[in-house]
């Protein structure tokens, strides 16, 4: 993105592992289901782990 005229704003895992362990998350009570999207929206913006999501959101500004 850099060869492009914009600002980054984020740059975020849109499922992270969710890929990797989606039946088990299925299966998840409500409060589990809390956790997991405490954890996710915790990690989803970690540059470290962006490479392991299926899908990745860039949002940015033209400047």
């Amino acid at each position: 993105m850099n060869s492009f005229n914009v600002t980054k704003i984020d740059h975020v895992a849109t499922d992270g592992v969710a890929g990797l362990v989606s039946a088990k998350i299925n299966e998840f009570n409500e409060e589990e289901f809390q956790k997991w999207m405490d954890y996710h929206l915790m990690t989803c913006s970690d540059s470290s782990l962006i490479g392991y999501s299926l899908h990745g959101l860039y949002i940015c500004k033209k400047i």
